[in-house]
């Protein structure tokens, strides 16, 4: 399967639109990195922690984690 190259920075604010999606994207810290093609296809990575929290949500990053998995396709862990 063919797939389109995305420039890190397109790619941090397409990983950031998805977040605001599911939480508030400015509660979190992302930090993307690119590395070979692994078995699924996908050549990127990326480290999500929350920075911050209001009290408004409990959500924390492995909560997050899995629903941004789903929204890029991205299967384990």
């Amino acid at each position: 399967m063919e797939r389109a190259v995305v420039d890190i920075n397109k790619l941090d604010q397409l990983v950031r639109d998805e977040l605001d999606k599911i939480e508030t994207a400015n509660d979190f810290g992302v930090a993307l990195w690119r590395h070979a093609r692994d078995e699924s296809g996908a050549n990127w990575n990326a480290y999500i922690t929350r920075v911050q929290n209001n009290g408004s949500s409990r959500t924390a990053w492995w909560d997050v984690v899995p629903k941004l998995r789903a929204a890029f396709s991205l299967e384990g862990n």
